[in-house]
């Protein structure tokens, strides 16, 4: 028994200076890898930072970019002078969107997620540019000495004079190609163009009675003004394409930008990841070095306190005893036990493990019971959220469709057809008005009515007592309904109030009791008013 002390005093020493060594080794490579982390995680930080800065000055500068190239806009079509400042302030507001654009594009490698962002809102700065440009170019033409509204005016005077010496009738034609034209330039709407026109043939055909002097000079003016009226006119046009251009790409720029700012958002998700990972590894290397150094020091205890001590030897001694084929010998519980408590401890292992086995298993089946429930729940929420999207989306197009009947029955029609069309459950629908001669509501637009498709009612005094929200008869067995003495199920009636008047009824019946929920009576509510206010 002496031999083997120096050999478990080895095995004792080596473990020890093992657990210290793998402790050490690992809490270097947990210290490089949490710092390697912290500092990726800190400048991916500052490139999000410089980000989100530069999409603040591209959205705000385009912003004030676009309200001066409408400005732009707004003195081409009324032909007004350049005030130098508002170029030179637009040209600053393009450089601060294109330095944006240029802090972006030097970002797309880092953020990955804004890539294919900052190239679409490239190309379609690149068309806003272009577009701008054209306007600021037709401005130029128009200004300039010989622009196209210098030339003609000239051709108008001297159209003008030409008429004016050959006759009264052909100056009052010209007079009402003035007003016309005056109209056009006012307007700008293509009527006036067909009629500016239409007096250039009177007054050719007016001139052709004139001397032949005379008529070929007033056919030279006709033509050289109309020549110049109509390619105004296609400037006009080319001007409002423009306009349309910068319209849409505005809309796209904006769309672009809130899709990078929402990529820029899932960029800083990543990076708090990377910084709770970081936190993580030193939560878990503190664990590690605690529990380490608590573990080393309970290991090299027992070691000590278990193989170094006269339990060991006794113990041996017995187990050569039994292993000698004497299987009665009585392992001695010797020391503080622990030797002598494996045996029951193998025992009660056993028993514990099975024990544990068990209770598993009846965990498990609760647990999964308790899935099975929530999946159910959730699955019942997400149904009801589609339903109440669907009857938003069902309001919405009953709103549109409305709108566009012009009649009352049409808009109950309307109004019926829509909510049948979109409900699972085929309820029995039916719009009343009110017959003040009998007093009761006849039904003027039904859909499923079964049984009694023209049946007339009555209404309670509850229902206009509470005319802000509809009227639900969860049970109809328990109301009298004289025209309906055998009526069973659910309703629900909603007022179609015209001037905040009863003007309507609309009724909902399923042949359930309380088939209605709460969502849906007042979806019927909304449904009604729509109605009212069509």
């Amino acid at each position: 028994m002496t031999g083997s002390v120096p050999r478990l005093h080895r095995r004792l020493f080596v473990g020890v200076i093992s657990a210290v060594a793998g402790l050490l080794i690992v809490s270097v490579v947990g210290v490089w890898w949490q710092a390697f982390c912290y500092q990726q995680a800190s400048e991916y930080r500052q490139q999000i930072a410089q980000a989100r800065e530069a999409v603040f000055r591209l959205e705000t500068t385009f912003l004030n970019a676009r309200q001066l190239d409408q400005k732009l806009i707004d003195i081409a079509v009324h032909n007004r002078s350049v005030d130098p400042a508002l170029i030179v302030e637009y040209t600053e507001a393009m450089q601060v969107v294109l330095q944006a654009q240029a802090t972006l594009k030097s970002l797309r490698t880092a953020i990955a997620e804004v890539e294919p962002w900052i190239g679409q809102i490239e190309r379609l700065l690149i068309q806003y540019q272009t577009a701008v440009g054209q306007v600021i170019a037709q401005i130029e033409q128009r200004q300039h000495a010989d622009g196209i509204e210098s030339v003609l005016l000239h051709h108008r005077r001297a159209l003008w004079l030409l008429l004016a010496q050959n006759g009264n009738e052909l100056h009052e034609l010209n007079l009402r190609l003035a007003l016309d034209e005056q109209a056009y330039f006012a307007t700008l709407r293509q009527e006036y163009v067909d009629n500016v026109r239409l007096r250039l043939r009177r007054l050719r055909m007016q001139s052709s009675q004139l001397s032949a002097n005379n008529r070929e000079a007033v056919q030279r003016g006709i033509a050289a003004y109309e020549q110049t009226f109509l390619r105004l006119v296609e400037l006009n046009r080319e001007l409002d394409r423009s306009d349309l251009v910068l319209h849409y790409c505005t809309t796209d720029i904006r769309a672009s930008i809130q899709g990078l700012t929402q990529a820029i958002a899932v960029a800083q998700q990543r990076v708090n990841e990377q910084l709770n990972v970081a936190l993580q590894i030193g939560y878990g290397l503190s664990a590690l070095l605690i529990i380490g150094s608590v573990a080393i020091f309970i290991v090299a205890g027992w070691f000590i306190d278990r193989y170094f001590t006269q339990p060991l030897v006794t113990l041996t001694q017995a187990a050569q005893r039994v292993a000698s084929g004497w299987r009665d010998t009585t392992i001695p519980l010797v020391g503080t036990d622990e030797i002598g408590t494996l045996a029951r401890a193998v025992y009660q292992l056993t028993t514990t493990l099975n024990q544990t086995i068990v209770g598993l298993e009846e965990r498990v089946a609760q647990r999964t019971a308790q899935l099975q429930a929530t999946l159910a729940e959730k699955e019942a929420l997400l149904t009801r959220e589609l339903q109440r999207n669907r009857r938003d989306q069902t309001l919405v197009d009953l709103s549109l469709a409305l709108n566009s009947q012009s009649t009352e029955t049409a808009i109950y029609r309307c109004l019926v057809d829509t909510l049948a069309t979109n409900q699972d459950i085929d309820d029995q629908i039916g719009v009343y008005t009110h017959d003040p001669t009998s007093g009761l509501w006849i039904p003027q637009v039904t859909n499923n009515y079964q049984h009694y498709p023209w049946l007339r009612l009555t209404t309670p005094p509850t229902l206009f007592q509470a005319q802000s929200s509809p009227l639900y008869i969860p049970d109809l067995s328990q109301h009298v309904i004289s025209t309906l003495p055998e009526a069973q199920g659910s309703a629900v009636v909603a007022v179609i109030q015209v001037d905040d008047q009863p003007h309507a009824l609309l009724v909902i019946y399923r042949p359930t009791a309380n088939a209605f929920r709460d969502d849906e009576i007042a979806y019927f509510g909304i449904a009604a008013r729509f109605v009212g206010q069509a």
